[in-house]
């Protein structure tokens, strides 16, 4: 079985504002950056966790985005790794819609950014990609992992959302409600065999370093994997489904 391990990277000043960032590429703020340091111990836990009982534990294959944010935090999470960077990784390319508020972009694009929001699945933001075309690289990255071992990602909220997606074989939408922020760190147990079910996401990150609780995640688990809580509504995108990536 393989141990996936997904790191959000740490916070931007463009996070901070509430801007969309996809191939936009700003620096990690200064919280940023003690997001990623604060994530070495946490990490460290876990390998250690994991290399218990075992003499001589492979060491895990560490992949990031190519955007600057995410090898940043890798570097700082994970000092002196080998870090193979991943353009498959990267954030949704937003194209217009880059760097600007969701106001801002009410404002430059109107309703084309409203149809954007309401069916980012079948709309372009001008000069960027469609949500099909960002699942379609991730799931080309995930068919090249090992079956067996530890593999750590650090990438971005869009990204994560589409591993967990296929993974978990449910739509975009629903796996947007595991809330996924800056310096978080999710782990999954993935099944060798595809017949096999792909464990619940476990969030590594201490709390202490990040800014307070997330929302509930709507998804219950039953013997046969994730399913929507039906005392939920069935989810949509709203204004904020794309913010803050």
């Amino acid at each position: 079985m393989l141990t996936l391990t997904l790191v959000r990277h740490g916070e931007t000043a463009l996070n901070a504002e509430r801007r969309y960032q996809g191939r936009i590429d700003p620096p990690l703020s200064e919280h940023g950056a003690a997001q990623a340091a604060a994530l070495a111990n946490v990490l460290r836990r876990a390998l250690s966790a994991e290399a218990a009982g075992h003499a001589a534990p492979p060491a895990p294959i560490v992949y990031a985005s190519d955007s600057t944010r995410a090898l940043h935090t890798a570097a700082l999470a994970l000092p002196g790794a080998t870090v193979v960077p991943e353009p498959r990784l990267r954030e949704l390319d937003f194209g217009a819609f880059d760097g600007r508020s969701y106001e801002e972009n009410l404002d430059a694009h109107g309703d084309l950014f409203r149809a954007w929001i309401d069916d980012p699945a079948g709309v372009r933001p001008p000069g960027g990609e469609t949500l099909p075309e960002l699942e379609a690289r991730i799931a080309d990255w995930l068919d090249t992992l090992p079956r067996d071992g530890h593999v750590i990602a650090f990438t971005h909220g869009g990204p994560i959302h589409a591993i967990l997606a296929r993974l978990h074989r449910v739509p975009f939408v629903v796996a947007r409600h595991h809330g996924v922020a800056p310096g978080d760190a999710l782990r999954l147990i993935v099944p060798a065999h595809e017949s096999g079910l792909v464990s619940p996401p476990v969030r590594l990150r201490d709390h202490a370093a990040g800014r307070g609780r997330h929302r509930p995640v709507r998804i219950r688990w039953g013997p046969g994997g994730p399913v929507v809580d039906p005392s939920q509504p069935t989810p949509r995108p709203t204004p904020s489904s794309w913010r803050n990536r």
